[in-house]
């Protein structure tokens, strides 16, 4: 049984060659856990106000094919990965505040 409380934080970011099975193993565990309990946005779109509001209510952020662009704020999906408040927003909605751990897989 899966249960959304996550008691210690886990960023996982899995690099190596080409062809290697990286994207297979996150399809994997995104089976498992299921696809309504995951999300996938990349650390670049946690930026974004509207993007974060998708994290809610979910176990795992998985994400195959990570943007190759610097990335300069990693704030938000820091916060998100330890817990922090998240500001995030719904579209034509009041603005909220999230507090939730978000596992994040990367490759």
């Amino acid at each position: 049984m899966l249960y959304k409380l996550i008691i210690t934080p886990l960023a996982v970011y899995i690099y190596g060659l080409t062809q290697t099975g990286k994207s297979t193993l996150l399809k994997l565990i995104r089976f498992v856990l299921g696809e309504k309990n995951c999300v996938q946005i990349q650390m670049s779109q946690f930026n974004e106000t509207f993007e974060r509001v998708r994290i809610e209510h979910k176990l795992a952020n998985i994400v195959p094919d990570e943007s190759a662009r610097y990335i300069t704020d990693i704030s938000f999906w820091k916060a998100a990965v330890s817990g922090g408040p998240i500001n995030a927003s719904k579209k034509f909605q009041t603005p909220m505040s999230l507090h939730h751990m978000l596992n994040s897989l990367q490759a």
